[in-house]
């Protein structure tokens, strides 16, 4: 991936790379505050601080609770098996991937490229977009079903 490397096998490592590869409102990365406060925002009340946000970025703290996980996968639009199952986030790395190529390439671009595609492709590509629709809208089940 040009901006952002694929995710570590570690949680922390999981957690960066979806911080580097979806932006927050306005386009700029999330902070550790920025995550938090997110959530906390879309949950009405104090469900995680952003000094437990910052320790998961670092490594520092490597055993979360599933509410931590969950809240995680809410927010980034991701199912909380990206977390926990590393077949989970190569599928999902794969869709991200594809997303950056989307925005860098441009829709022309894309455009011109989708003419070689099966219908199966079409379908598949179809799906993807309308994933990034619904994580753009911040709808929280946007990444649909896990896996």
């Amino acid at each position: 991936m040009a901006e952002h490397e694929p995710a570590a096998h570690s949680l922390a490592g999981k957690l960066r790379h979806l911080v580097a590869a979806i932006p927050a409102p306005g386009g700029h990365r999330y902070s550790a505050r920025e995550i938090a406060d997110e959530i906390n925002r879309r949950r009405g009340e104090k469900a995680i601080s952003h000094t437990y946000v910052a320790n998961l970025l670092a490594g520092r703290s490597t055993n979360p609770t599933l509410q931590a996980v969950g809240l995680l996968a809410e927010l980034f639009g991701v199912p909380a098996a990206y977390f926990l199952d590393d077949e989970v986030t190569h599928r999902i790395d794969g869709e991200l991937e594809l997303i950056a190529a989307l925005r860098q390439a441009g829709v022309e671009r894309v455009a011109t490229r989708m003419a070689g595609l099966s219908e199966d492709g079409l379908r598949s590509l179809a799906q993807v977009v309308e994933q990034i629709r619904a994580v753009e809208r911040g709808d929280p089940g946007a990444a649909g079903p896990a896996d």
